[in-house]
C-alpha cells in the first residue's frame, strides 16, 4: 500500500491525550472527515490512528486519537508525520481543484441570488486552517474561509462566487 504525508503532530493539547495537528494540505475539513490515520516516524507509517474526533479552533485542527489516553500519550507523539493512503491521498485532490484568480469576481448570496461583495483575492497559506477569500463589501474588507459550507459555486466564466454566508460573516463597521 502506498502512502503521502499530509501534516504531522505539533504538540499534545489539555489532559486527555488530545494533540494539535499541522496540516501540509489546505482542506482541513477532509481531514475532520477521517475516520483514521496513519502515523510514523520515517518515509512510511507504522501504526495506524483512529481518530475519535477533530475540529477546528483557533485556525488549529485538534484531534483525539483513540490510542492516546492522556497528555503524555500525546507529548510522545510529538512530530510523528501523518499519512494517509494512495486512495484517499487522491480523493483529497479531487476535493481541491486550482483556486482561480478571483480579483473583481462577484460575491453573489446563494439564498438572494444578488451581489454582496467583489472579490479582493484569495489568501492560501499554512498559517490559516483554510485558504480565506478577501472582500470587499460597502467600503469594508472581510476575510471568508473558503470551504464548501460558504463557497458553494465558482463560476469561472461569469468571473462569480456563490456563497452562503452566516450573519455577521461580512464586516460592516
Amino acid at each position: 500500500m502506498s502512502f503521502k504525508v499530509i501534516g504531522h503532530i505539533v504538540k499534545a493539547h489539555g489532559l486527555k491525550g488530545e494533540v494539535q495537528v499541522h496540516l501540509d494540505v489546505p482542506d482541513t475539513g477532509f481531514f475532520c472527515s477521517l475516520k483514521k490515520v496513519f502515523a510514523g516516524i520515517g518515509a512510511a507509517p507504522d501504526e495506524v490512528f483512529e481518530i475519535k474526533y477533530a475540529h477546528i479552533q483557533n485556525n488549529k485542527v485538534i484531534a483525539a486519537f483513540s490510542k492516546l489516553k492522556n497528555r503524555d500519550d500525546g507529548e510522545k507523539r510529538k512530530g510523528l508525520k501523518l499519512f494517509v493512503t494512495e486512495e484517499e491521498w487522491n480523493e483529497l485532490q479531487k476535493r481541491q481543484p486550482e483556486a482561480p484568480d478571483v480579483k473583481g469576481w462577484q460575491v453573489i448570496d446563494a439564498d438572494s441570488k444578488r451581489w454582496i461583495a467583489t472579490a479582493i483575492q484569495l489568501l492560501e497559506d499554512n498559517r490559516f486552517a483554510s485558504p480565506l477569500l478577501e472582500l470587499e463589501h460597502n467600503g469594508h474588507l472581510s476575510l471568508i474561509p473558503w470551504v464548501d459550507e460558504f463557497i458553494l459555486e465558482v463560476n469561472e466564466a461569469d468571473r462569480q462566487i456563490r456563497v452562503k454566508l452566516q450573519e455577521g460573516l461580512l464586516s460592516e463597521d
